[in-house]
């Protein structure tokens, strides 16, 4: 099995309707390669299709520009009697072969015609890429080949500006997705500042346990490589005076496993945003510092600043990145070398905004929850950065 297939199944529904199709000539008109492996070979490109037969041939498209540590969609309709096989070759930088070098998917093709379509990973280290059709001992016809960035699915909105009609009690999920949050001790709803203050130890907004399974994101150390569901967090919030801790997560109480988001300050007034994907409180964990500790975020001014907080999936520090105030660089991640994540971060705990015991102090007007290595019309969390914070400028 190639370790860079993610299981559609682990997905839930699935969109590229609006992401661009990053496969060169995908109507066969002249851009496309013939290697013949085992011979006799034949290809023959007319009317958008392309049809190979042999013993074994490959048909490659152009290199095209990849984008790194992103999952994808590939799709291609197949019709004829034989072995048909998608695949997106990659390559780095330096024009050497990207590890892993090749995502791909086969079936046994008939005379019907029926879809290849599988979800992938592209390489971190991936700069450009091709698509390789082939057939094995028979004759296939390929139309419609496609590769397109899975788009981003809001998970979560949750808006201070509108948080339904019982703001002392429930904040209400925009997207009508999720059941209404329970507005826990130690959280007031403050309507001249459309926020949620939270004051100090046990300040909880808590969600229902019938949506916690939508906020479980695996990693690839459960999945495997490349199978790990990357999400991105988006806050818009201020820090109050004094210290502070945990600001989102979903862990379970009595093992400590999940993950969880730290918007800190601590008893040095260092302010940084910590995150946490661990299988136990000890040293079976990934912690990541954003930014290194010899910076500072320098978020203390009590001013409402924007969050972008990108988690990639893998379970290490590669492709995780957090955006402040509608920048596009982000700031530096520090990997802490407390302990290694080899097993699981699934639990049972619900999404919970605050902590029981140390957590975040201050005011949050905004929070979303976006899955996927995209967020709105296909922006990757840099541009979202930039638009979200134009949109609160205004």
């Amino acid at each position: 099995m190639n370790l860079c297939l993610i299981s559609l199944l682990s997905i839930g529904a699935i969109a590229t309707s609006g992401s661009p199709n990053l496969v060169p000539d995908p109507k066969f008109k002249s851009q496309w390669s013939q290697f013949d492996i085992v011979r006799p070979c034949q290809v023959k490109l007319s009317d958008g299709k392309a049809h190979l037969s042999g013993g074994t041939v490959f048909l490659h498209s152009r290199l095209f520009d990849a984008p790194p540590a992103v999952q994808l969609m590939v799709e291609a309709t197949v019709q004829g009697q034989g072995t048909a096989a998608v695949e997106i070759l990659w390559w780095d930088r330096s024009g050497l072969p990207a590890n892993p070098h090749r995502s791909s998917s086969k079936k046994r093709s008939t005379d019907r015609s029926s879809k290849i379509s599988f979800l992938i990973r592209s390489p971190q280290t991936a700069v450009k890429a091709q698509v390789r059709l082939v057939v094995q001992e028979g004759e296939v016809t390929f139309s419609n080949p496609k590769l397109g960035v899975i788009e981003g699915q809001l998970l979560l909105h949750l808006d201070g500006a509108a948080p339904g009609p019982k703001p002392k009690q429930q904040w209400v999920d925009r997207t009508n997705i999720n059941h209404p949050l329970s507005v826990g001790k130690n959280v007031n709803y403050i309507a001249s500042e459309r926020c949620y203050r939270f004051s100090g130890k046990g300040s909880t907004i808590t969600g229902a346990a019938k949506d916690a399974a939508r906020f479980q994101f695996p990693t690839d150390i459960s999945q495997g490589a490349g199978r790990g569901t990357p999400f991105t967090i988006v806050v818009l919030a201020k820090l109050a005076p004094g210290r502070s801790s945990t600001l989102l997560g979903k862990t379970d109480s009595k093992t400590g496993r999940g993950w969880f988001v730290m918007l800190s300050v601590d008893e040095f007034q260092r302010d940084y945003i910590t995150t946490f994907q661990q299988h136990d409180g000890r040293s079976n964990r990934t912690i990541l510092r954003f930014p290194d500790p010899n910076k500072k975020l320098g978020v203390r001014d009590q001013k409402y600043h924007l969050y972008v907080i990108h988690i990639s999936g893998t379970g290490r520090s590669l492709g995780c990145q957090v955006f402040l105030d509608g920048k596009k660089t982000p700031v530096g991640v520090s990997p802490w070398s407390f302990g290694t994540l080899t097993k699981s971060i699934q639990n049972n705990g619900p999404l919970r905004i605050g902590a029981q015991a140390a957590c975040f102090r201050g005011d949050l007007r905004l929070l979303e929850i976006w899955r996927g290595s995209r967020l709105k019309h296909g922006m990757t969390p840099a541009n979202y950065s930039a638009y979200r914070y134009a949109q609160i400028k205004k």
